[in-house]
């Protein structure tokens, strides 16, 4: 992802205030290779040399997909909106490399 660390933080934030993101956090997280799905911060792929976060969302009926340069701009984006809206998901793996963890 070659997007400008502020450029990004100022395209989440007005995809946040849009709707297009949502502004609670998910109750877990998980991370995987990505498998070229897009991105749903920066709408860029989630190329296979790249580590995908995987966020499930009451506001959405799927997955959200993210880069981590991305996922990370979601959370602090979402945290400046709002006090209610502090705190992070758990992390989980849900790959394998070679003995189960990442």
């Amino acid at each position: 992802m070659d997007m400008n660390p502020q450029a990004l933080r100022v395209f989440i934030r007005q995809r946040l205030a849009a709707g297009h993101l949502p502004q609670e956090k998910g109750p877990r997280v998980w991370s995987e290779p990505g498998q070229g799905e897009i991105c749903d911060a920066c709408s860029l792929v989630v190329g296979h040399t790249e580590l995908m976060m995987d966020v499930p969302s009451d506001a959405v009926t799927r997955e959200l997909h993210f880069h981590v340069a991305c996922f990370h701009a979601w959370q602090v984006e979402r945290a400046a909106s709002g006090p209610h809206l502090n705190g992070s998901a758990a992390l989980h793996s849900r790959g394998t490399a070679g003995d189960g963890a990442f």
